[in-house]
């Protein structure tokens, strides 16, 4: 009780602060202060949490990493065919969009501590739309630029994905190597209307010196089509919560990731899919690789109401670990309660194939050729899903070049 009640008057103090130095109009201030309401009542996160009892965050000091003070943040798009503003220029119809849409994320995070820090303390809130009957056929890639030397940022980015329109979604986010530790906390939320489109992808590149906590929340209404590819290539520690909701009937979600850790890296993906509606269908798959004494923890949730029926869904995760100290654990968790459903799982925990090693080795490659030469294969499989080549070749580039340093 005394650390909730410490905790308490610390973010008041921080919130307080920020409050006084942010020059923004009163709706939006009136936000941070309905998602502050339920922050300050939250819990920080600790092991004797289910959703985090893989993760020890004893280490992780808020009172250093949390800055609330004004941060130039500027932000750049690489197309002019869709709208894009900041929150604070909206116009009273995009303004209304938004304080639905805010109350709808209020209700995803009630017991979400950092889902909540960032609706609280969101340096930069961004509302990019795709236009109805729009076909945009160059991947639209978002950049949010910080301040150099910066201990946190927090960006929440809101996606609407309006009707019968087709888009490719590229976020990526990285962090400079520092000798401080420093803090990410971005929100993202995907808002597909009815029959709209998209491809997001979205890619953690991140030092050894970032704790990391990204949310990812996507609502699918009748007829959409979503496939969302999430990478994470490396940091210090961190959690990953992507959470989708398949609303609309006909709704389709195809869910698609890769990481690979080395050194102590502590990385937690939790993927929660949830079928609201009938006829909908979800496939997810995630591979991971470790090496060293990096620990990685993957669990997928899967959810279907009684009302729900005729409804598909697969989940399924493989795992490779290079080393014996390496750790990776799968935890697949599926709650069906309705009769009319098609559904499997699936998951593997292994090191390299001693057969193929052998394989590989008799024809002349030495053990280590050989054996990254599997571990390119296990993670292609995977990689093969994203149809841009760019970011293919630079996701391939990348997760393989952090396993051979």
């Amino acid at each position: 009780m005394e650390a909730l009640l410490s905790q308490k008057t610390f973010l008041e103090s921080k919130f307080e602060t920020l409050l006084s130095l942010l020059e923004e109009p009163k709706w939006i201030s009136e936000l941070r202060k309905s998602a502050f309401a339920l922050l300050k009542e939250t819990a920080f996160p600790n092991t004797t949490m289910e959703s985090w009892r893989k993760v020890s965050l004893s280490n992780f000091s808020l009172e250093t990493l949390l800055s609330p003070k004004i941060k130039i943040c500027t932000f750049s798009i690489n197309t002019d065919e869709i709208h894009t503003n900041e929150f604070s220029v909206l116009d009273s119809y995009d303004k209304v969009y938004i304080e639905t849409t805010f109350q709808t994320l209020l209700e995803k995070n009630k017991s979400n501590f950092f889902g909540l820090l960032n609706l609280s303390f969101f340096d930069i809130g961004i509302l990019a739309k795709i236009p109805q009957n729009t076909n945009i056929k160059d991947p639209i890639q978002l950049n949010i630029n910080y301040p150099v030397r910066e201990t946190s940022f927090s960006p929440l980015v809101i996606w609407k994905i309006e009707k019968f329109s087709n888009s490719s979604i590229y976020e990526k986010l990285n962090s400079d190597l520092a000798e401080e530790l420093n803090l990410i906390n971005p929100v993202s939320y995907l808002d597909l209307e009815e029959s709209g489109k998209s491809i997001f992808i979205s890619i953690e590149d991140f030092q050894n010196s970032t704790f990391h906590f990204r949310n990812i929340f996507s609502n699918q209404n009748r007829d959409s089509e979503l496939q969302l590819f999430h990478f994470n290539l490396g940091g210090y520690k961190g959690k990953t919560l992507v959470k989708n909701d398949l609303s609309g009937e006909n709704a389709n979600l195809k869910a698609v990731g890769a990481t690979t850790l080395s050194k102590r890296e502590i990385q937690d993906i939790e993927f929660t899919i949830s079928h609201f509606a009938s006829r909908t269908d979800s496939n997810l798959r995630f591979k991971t690789v470790v090496k060293d004494k990096s620990h990685h923890i993957f669990t997928g949730n899967l959810f279907i109401p009684k009302a729900s029926f005729h409804v598909t869904a697969s989940q399924v995760n493989n795992n490779l670990t290079m080393t014996r100290t390496a750790r990776a654990e799968s935890m697949p968790k599926l709650e069906v309660f309705a009769d009319d459903v098609k559904c499997s799982h699936g998951a593997t925990v292994g090191e390299v194939n001693e057969e193929q090693l052998f394989y590989l080795m008799s024809r002349g490659l030495t053990e280590n050729e050989a054996r990254f030469l599997i571990i390119e294969g296990f993670l292609k499989e995977v990689l093969d899903f994203v149809t841009l080549e760019e970011v293919q070749n630079l996701l391939i580039s990348r997760l393989t070049e952090k396993l051979y340093n």
